[in-house]
């Protein structure tokens, strides 16, 4: 009994040597439990703070290349309005001349009707004062001269085609 109570004795310190051996095993990889999950939470902060900075980043770059397009947009619009614009101001002269001159033409034409209206009436002894005559055909003089001597805006075949004008690059 005693040989036995020593074999359970020696069986218990061994035992007790293996729980001590094993509860040092259990605090060592507690340890390095809590040691990794705090790595772990420093690895998913910066995971976090990584993708906020991309997200960020990728809302710039968004911004920016919708600022570059819209910018791209207007530069084309102003190259088209600078291509486009000598032709429609020679065509906006040239319609403004046009106007102008249309009264020119129809006041001469006017006065050539009277002039003639006058001299017909003259011919058919229909009496008419002389100074009445001459006074409209002065005016028809200076009408015609006027018409003849205004300048006006022309139009070149280019200035008409409604195709885009040659590129200058």
């Amino acid at each position: 009994m005693f040989a036995e109570k020593e074999s359970r004795d020696a069986r218990i310190k061994e035992l007790e040597v293996t729980v001590d051996g094993l509860s040092s095993s259990a605090e060592v990889l507690r340890t390095k439990l809590a040691a990794s999950s705090s790595r772990e939470a420093i690895l998913r902060s910066q995971i976090g703070d990584q993708q906020n900075a991309l997200g960020a980043r990728f809302n710039l770059l968004e911004r920016s290349r919708e600022d570059y397009a819209a910018k791209e947009v207007a530069r084309a619009v102003r190259e088209t309005v600078a291509k486009y614009r000598g032709r429609l101001e020679r065509v906006r002269a040239y319609l403004d001349d046009q106007e102008r001159l249309k009264e020119l033409v129809f006041k001469e034409n006017q006065m050539t009707g009277i002039v003639s209206c006058l001299e017909v009436c003259i011919e058919e002894g229909i009496p008419i004062p002389s100074e009445k005559l001459r006074r409209h055909r002065v005016a028809l003089r200076e009408y015609t001269d006027l018409w003849d001597n205004t300048e006006v805006a022309t139009l070149e075949d280019d200035d008409l085609v409604l195709s885009p004008p040659p590129s200058s690059s």
